[in-house]
This record gives structure tokens, sequence and C-alpha cells, in this order.
């Protein structure tokens, strides 16, 4: 049925079984998947271990190299407990990374995810964005670096360019740099000659990263976004992927420009985050960093005044889920798909998402849909208990995974057993109108 070589899954979810007969692997819509042989009663493949795929039809996998083969942009929220991080793939396998959380999650996902790699032979990343200079969205990208010397789990990486919002977080006062009255003005592009005695010790371990990532491309570059900077993604053109960016917001300042000062150093560096609108197709995703109330108000304002158009198919929810949000924000989205990067940091924890704005969510999801969805990254991550060690031990990863090819959208999690997944599938109008459509699940 099937003659060995590469295929692109045309099915939503394709069980893989193992010889117990039990499921060891899922696949989705858009992947790669190598058929090494199989009879009547099914197909053998290869997925870095042999699995078997039962009678699958003949829709099901189409080869990699005819035009009907599925173009599908993938992205994977990831879990990395308090924090953000993500990873876009475009049809064509061009890579962006936004954020990388706190601690060593993500750059677990990312050794797991790109295996083998050396340091002749880094997987390369064509855009990295930092959304602001909080440790919980940046310094696990530092600790991908750190892997290079460990012994195990370690992935090398390569990025293109990084794309940040210009502030940097001192030590001493004041902490985000020089202000002239309410405008903060001290803003950076490249933070590779910064000196340390400008950046506190997160940023100082971020820049001598980058410096050792940016010897490994020849075109690298570094630089602030802000509102307006969209041909800094013209990259993406050839894919048919749009990308605008919509924060941070800048005004004048001297002979250059500078960023509101927001009410504290906090909601000064979190409001002033980067904000990507994707597009592909109809389908549009909001990455919304932590935009808080402050914020909020003026993208409502220029949304009601046809400046920007926010209403978009997904959003990655504001700032974990916090309290500081404005409902007409989220009104003026419209979500048909929320996505809430949220987790438990013991005595640091914040109570993310709170209950007001996983409320406010449905509240203001998109009125078309009976059933708009609102997935939790940390709810998708799955744990076992190990009696002999009286601890738990990480069953999966809380990966929210988004697949569209531009008219359909497909979104679906991993439970703690490898033949169970939650899944939504809609499909998309070029108007933004959303249905439901039916998940197929290749068994």
């Amino acid at each position: 049925m099937f003659a060995p070589g590469t295929y692109r899954i045309a099915a939503d979810l394709l069980r893989i079984w193992g010889d117990d007969g039990k499921v060891i692997a899922t696949r989705a819509w858009g992947d790669r998947l190598t058929v090494t042989g199989g009879d009547a009663s099914g197909i053998d493949v290869f997925i870095g271990q042999p699995g078997r795929v039962k009678k699958p039809a003949q829709t099901a996998l189409v080869p990699i190299d005819v035009a009907r083969a599925p173009k599908i942009l993938r992205i994977d929220f990831v879990d990395v407990q308090q924090g953000d991080a993500a990873v876009l793939e475009t049809p064509g396998g061009t890579t962006l990374v936004v954020d990388g959380g706190q601690n060593v999650q993500f750059s677990r996902y990312m050794a797991a995810r790109y295996p083998r790699t050396t340091l002749e032979r880094p997987q390369r990343i064509d855009c990295m964005v930092v959304t602001h200079g909080d440790a919980d969205h940046f310094a696990g990208l530092t600790e991908i670096h750190k892997t290079e010397s460990a012994a195990s789990k370690r992935v090398f990486i390569a990025p293109d360019r990084i794309f940040h919002n210009g502030l940097v977080k001192r030590t001493e006062s004041p902490e985000l740099g020089r202000r002239d009255g309410g405008v903060l003005t001290e803003l950076h592009d490249d933070l590779r000659p910064l000196p340390n005695h400008l950046m506190n010790a997160g940023f100082r371990k971020w820049r001598d990263a980058v410096k050792v990532w940016s010897a490994r491309s020849s075109s690298f570059q570094m630089r602030r976004l802000q509102r307006g900077d969209d041909a800094q993604f013209a990259f993406l053109a050839t894919e048919g992927v749009t990308v605008q960016v919509l924060g941070p917001m800048t005004v004048p300042a001297g002979a250059g420009v500078g960023l509101p000062w927001l009410g504290s150093v906090g909601e000064s560096i979190n409001g002033h985050s980067v904000v990507l609108l994707v597009r592909f197709g109809n389908v549009r995703f909001l990455l919304a960093g932590d935009l808080n109330t402050a914020a909020e108000k003026a993208f409502v304002t220029d949304h009601d005044a046809g400046a920007i158009d926010l209403q978009a198919e997904v959003l990655k929810v504001p700032h974990h889920g916090s309290a500081d949000y404005l409902p007409e924000f989220l009104q003026r989205v419209a979500p048909g798909v929320s996505v809430v990067s949220s987790g438990d940091e013991g005595a640091s924890d914040h109570i993310h998402p709170r209950a007001t704005l996983v409320g406010a969510l449905g509240r203001y999801a998109r009125p078309e849909l009976p059933r708009p969805v609102i997935f939790i990254t940390e709810l998708a991550a799955f744990f076992r208990f190990v009696s002999a060690t009286g601890r738990f031990e990480r069953e999966a990863y809380g990966i929210v995974r988004c697949r569209t090819d531009g008219k359909r959208l497909l979104v679906y999690t991993e439970s703690g057993e490898k033949g169970e997944n939650e899944a939504y599938a809609f499909t998309v109008a070029a108007d933004g109108t959303m249905k439901e459509s039916r998940v197929t699940i290749v068994r």
C-alpha cells in the first residue's frame, strides 16, 4: 500500500503501535513519517524506534515530495512552570523560538526535539524572540547554552536573529536605565558590547550565551523591536507567513524614541513586551507576552481607531493569566482558542491563572463558537508517583500543540497514556469566522 519512503501525515492524529500491542507514540497532521515496509495488516515505520501503523487509509499519508502533501504551520506552547516558551515551525522548516522560561524545562524539550546536535552541527534557529527581560521569559534560554557542557540532554543551537524589547535590567538604580520625565530613554539593540555594570546577573549570563551563539552564524543580528517593525520578519514571506509587530509602542524622546514609564519597573517591562500577530492563511495567533492593563488600554484604543486589528483565532494569554488584565482587550481579540502558560513555583507562586481571568476568557471568546477552548500548560503536563523514591516524575510534557494549513486549525495535548489526547479542530473562513469540525484519528 505504501512504498518505503518519507511521508506527511494527512490525518489529524495517527497512533503508532509497538510489538507489545500498546501505543508507543502519536504523530499529528503535517508531521514527517518514515515508512520502512509493511503488509496487508499495516505498515512499518521508524520514529527513532521501530513501530507499526494499523491499516491506514490511503489518504492518511501523502508522499512528502508531491504537491498535495499538507503544508502545516506548527506552534508548540511548552509548559515551563512559571514562564513562557513557544516554538513555531513553518511548512518549510523555518524555526522561531519565542521566550524560554526560567528553568531547565525548555532546554530539555529542545534536546528531545532536536537530538544528535553537536558543536559542529548545531540546530539552526532562524529567529529567537525575547518578549521582555523578566527571568521567567529568557533565563531558560541561557540554560540551553549551559547544556553544551553537560553529560546528557545536551542541545547545540545557532540563532540567526535575536529580537527583544530594548530594555535591560540593571543591578543598581535606575533599574531600567535613564528616564526623561515619563519616558524610558535607554534602549539597547545589540547587548554583546554592554559592560557588566549596565546589566544584572541574569542579563550578564544571557549576554555571554549570545556571544557564543553569534559566532556560529555569519549573518547573526540582534536588535530591539517596536511596533511597525514587520519587515524584520520578511524572511517568512515566501512561505505565506506574515508577522505584525504590535508592541512595544515607542514615543518620541529627544532625537530618538523611548518607552513610556508605566508606574513601576515591573509594569513597564511587562507592558512593553514584544507582541506579535502571526498569520498563516486565515488563521491568526496573537502572542501577547506579559501585557498588562496599562498597555492593553492603548492597544484597545488603537484597535477601535482602526490602527491595528487585535482579533485572533488563537491567543497566547498575557502574563500567565494574571489578574492584571483588561476585559475589553480580550473582547477585541475574541479568541476561539486561548493558551495560558503557567505553573507552580513554590514560594514565588503568583496564583496563575486567576479564576476571574479564566472566566473572562470564556465570556469574551469567539461568539460563534458554542465551545471555545481554554488550555493551561501546567494542566497539560502529567506526572507519575514513583514509590521507590517517594517522588513524582514527569510522564508527559505539558505541551499545547497547534497545527494549521491556513484554513483549518487543530489544537491538541498529550497525556500520560500514549494513546490518549485532548484534541479539537476548527475551520476558519476568510473573514475569521470559526466553526468546530471533526477530529480524525487513525488508530
